[in-house]
């Protein structure tokens, strides 16, 4: 509904330099005010919400403890710095928890997208939305799309699948092909005592100035009886058998047909008028079945490797896995040659990769917690963890563990290769008791400390002859920064030198620092694609 100035009326000043919205449109008006769907009385209401932006929502996700620690930084940094700004002559209002969302982990505030993008003063807060964002520990959504999550109470053994297709506001709109998909009862009936019949009184409308968001339509449909194309119907067999068959009626049976005597009792013109649409319309019986495209694979599918697979031995000799580790649900993308990467799903997705193999095309799952090395041999272990897995496989691991502290992981997060007497004492001598290899760094939280992260952290790294090495990925490195109160600013040319050598060797082991800081010339062990400023 927006229009824009003419060309003498380009606003130049500000960072938000261009046309300004005129945010009028009479068409615009004059269709609302036909339909009717403004009570008397809130006309100027709607339209002053309707003209404001909807405000910007962010959830937090993430394991519980590392949410509480994003939540305190939110509220103890950015939060603060950013409630008494104006910019462009808009005044940025404090964010605010949404009062039904629980622990406080979901805020809105009227910021809009483009002055988050745009605003320098907010650059700060919009890269660590960004940056979180891809990270998987912030969700940024309208608050409406937070709410049946929280109704469904989904919990981690449901099962659940979405369907997606194009919208049609009436039947005439719907493609003939696709009338077997779309029927004509999907839409309101134009008869006044069909329409009484519904209900719709118990139906609610929420409009834009009711809670600043955007207008729906509610209403809670409850499946009466199973629908015509989805019954059992009873097998036809000889008069002679009927009587034994009645008797032998499963309760399901027993409710098919009382769904099917319910219909029946519809009046008959209704029956009438019903069938008469489906001759008219094309429409009989069920959607028919698509073939399934079982080619087309762009990479090799994924096999789920047995209890016994030779791949197994070393790696539970390595890291000293329990007993109790779930074999069964690992699994890889080839079942002959070198295995690159090894995957771990749960046991209720297992069942339904197993089930479904021949009728399901998987283009990825799994989360993985294993690389292969290419000079796995001389550590001993052909294989490195990987930090996208090391929560879900951190529990089945007793061994190629050190503990660190704060200090050691900044110093691990903010240098490439750093030599093993950079660690702290007790650090140090747990690494010099390893051989090289992968190894899994373990922060404890320590209760007395309120400054320093009160929630675990586990890093992937690899121990060298003479150096120690973080295997994160960035806007992980980025988010465990920050939770140690660390504000940290990307050079972009030095962090792509960076990137592009960790890469080089994505799949391959690490190489010992000393090689790694004769490619690094121009830059001493000190320095770090971050420049990284301590609070």
């Amino acid at each position: 509904m927006t229009e824009k100035h003419p060309d003498e009326h380009l606003v130049g000043q500000g960072w938000g330099a261009g046309y300004a919205d005129i945010k009028e449109n009479k068409l615009f008006e004059q269709y609302y005010q036909k339909l009717k769907i403004v009570p008397e009385g809130e006309w100027e209401q709607f339209m002053e919400a309707v003209r404001e932006p909807l405000p910007a929502t962010i959830r937090i996700t993430g394991y519980k403890s590392h949410a509480k620690q994003i939540l305190h930084y939110l509220k103890e940094k950015y939060f603060k710095e950013i409630q008494d700004l104006e910019v462009d002559g808009q005044k940025i209002e404090a964010p605010q928890p949404l009062s039904w969302y629980p622990d406080e982990l979901a805020w809105h505030t009227n910021m809009s997208g483009t002055i988050l993008r745009k605003s320098p003063l907010l650059e700060k807060f919009h890269h660590f939305l960004v940056s979180e964002t891809e990270s998987g520990n912030i969700s940024r959504q309208e608050a409406v799309n937070m709410i049946p999550p929280l109704l469904l109470k989904i919990a981690p053994h449901h099962k659940l699948m979405t369907k997606t297709g194009q919208w049609y506001t009436n039947w005439s709109e719907v493609p003939q092909n696709r009338h077997t998909q779309i029927r004509p009862t999907m839409f309101p009936p134009t008869d006044p005592e069909k329409l009484k019949e519904m209900k719709l009184e118990r139906c609610m409308r929420i409009l834009p100035h009711h809670q600043n968001t955007g207008g729906f339509f509610v209403a809670v449909l409850v499946k009466k009886a199973p629908m015509p194309w989805n019954r059992c119907h009873p097998k036809l067999g000889n008069k002679g058998t009927e009587p034994a068959a009645e008797a032998e009626k499963t309760p399901a049976e027993t409710a098919d047909e009382a769904g099917e005597a319910a219909m029946e009792d519809k009046p008959k013109d209704l029956e009438a008028s019903r069938e008469s649409t489906v001759k008219q319309d094309g429409v009989c019986g069920p959607p028919p079945s698509k073939k399934m495209k079982l080619f087309g694979f762009k990479k090799n599918p994924f096999v789920f490797l047995s209890e016994d697979d030779p791949v197994f031995p070393p790696i539970q000799k390595f890291y000293n896995l329990a007993p109790n580790f779930p074999k069964l649900n690992v699994l890889t993308r080839t079942h002959d040659g070198k295995k690159l990467n090894l995957y771990i799903v749960s046991k209720e997705l297992r069942n339904v990769l197993l089930n479904n193999s021949e009728r399901m095309k998987v283009i990825n799952t799994g989360v993985k917690v294993w690389s292969r090395n290419n000079d796995g041999e001389q550590s001993g272990c052909a294989y490195r963890l990987a930090q996208e897995g090391i929560y879900s496989l951190y529990p089945y691991i007793n061994a190629r563990i050190i503990t660190v502290s704060v200090e050691d992981i900044k110093v691990l997060l903010t240098q490439e290769n750093p030599f093993l007497s950079k660690l702290g004492a007790q650090s140090h001598a747990q690494a010099k008791q390893l051989d090289i290899g992968s190894i899994v760094m373990r922060y404890e939280p320590d209760p007395e400390n309120q400054d320093a992260p009160q929630c675990p952290i586990e890093l992937c790294g690899w121990r060298g002859k003479i150096s120690i090495r973080a295997f994160v990925p960035r806007n992980d490195r980025f988010h465990y920064l920050r939770m140690l109160g660390v504000e940290v600013f990307q050079e972009k040319r030095r962090y792509d030198h960076f990137e592009a050598k960790a890469e080089g060797q994505e799949g391959g082991c690490a190489p010992d620092s000393m090689s790694m800081e004769t490619d690094l010339k121009t830059e001493s062990t000190d320095k770090s694609p971050y420049s990284a400023e301590t609070k």
